[in-house]
């Protein structure tokens, strides 16, 4: 059934992000009241699932019209190819043969539900796959959601100080070699704050809930850190490695 649910949505041509991706990875991300579209936050759920680091469900209802609500599923994974192989498992749980193909401007891979069908988006960006669901009565277009959702991801956030220290193992590695790179932060992070790290030349993941880089190519490599809450300053860091 696994092998089918790759054919069908030809995984191959998607299972691992391009040379144009920009490599990002995220840790507690949470979607945001001004993500969506100022809405009431009716639920928040962090539910155990094996296949993924954290599942994080969110119900938002619509104050001035009660019929209108939605879900958004935010699942973090290690790596971006995991995020993917999550994004393939979930459209094998939907109860369409074939999800069309989303816009190019929503996420790195998007699906989304099929005209006459409850409006649905699910794609991925970095190591997050996100589902962002109309469930009411009244159905919300939710693709201009996804879109916010990406946006705040992607942001690089103006920041005055770099309180967010990060420190590589070693300064010089080889390539395809993989290293630990430890972050440390002396203010508490709220439970709606969340980290974020950026690579050039570099592919980043998780391991036993530490960050780590794979080297891509020979010379230079930037990694910036973020740590973004709703209320208060960002904050920022950066490391740099010598890949010979």
């Amino acid at each position: 059934m696994y092998e089918d649910l790759k054919e069908r949505y030809n995984f191959s041509s998607w299972a691992r992000p391009s040379a144009k991706t920009v490599p990002v990875l995220l840790r507690n991300f949470t979607p945001w009241k001004q993500d969506c579209a100022d809405w009431v936050r009716e639920r928040r759920m962090l539910v155990p699932e094996a296949k993924s680091l954290r599942l994080l469900r969110i119900i938002w209802a619509n104050p001035k019209e009660p019929d209108s609500r939605i879900l958004i599923e935010t699942r973090e994974a290690a790596s971006a190819s995991a995020a993917r192989k999550s994004l393939l498992e979930v459209l094998g749980q939907n109860q369409y043969a074939r999800l069309p193909e989303g816009p190019s401007d929503l996420g790195e891979v998007c699906f989304i539900h099929p005209d006459g069908a409850s409006p649905a988006v699910f794609m991925v960006v970095g190591n997050l796959c996100l589902s962002v669901v109309s469930f009411g009565s009244n159905p919300v277009n939710v693709a201009d959601w996804g879109r916010r959702l990406h946006s705040r991801i992607m942001e690089r956030p103006q920041v005055e100080k770099p309180e967010l220290k990060l420190t590589p193992k070693k300064a010089e590695m080889k390539v395809k070699e993989e290293q630990a790179i430890r972050f440390t932060f002396a203010r508490a992070v709220s439970d709606e704050g969340y980290c974020k790290f950026f690579a050039e030349g570099a592919e980043l993941f998780l391991m036993d809930d530490e960050l780590h880089a794979r080297a891509l190519r020979k010379g230079k490599i930037v990694i910036e850190g973020y740590i973004v809450e709703p209320a208060g300053q960002p904050a920022a860091g950066r490391a740099v490695l010598v890949v010979k």
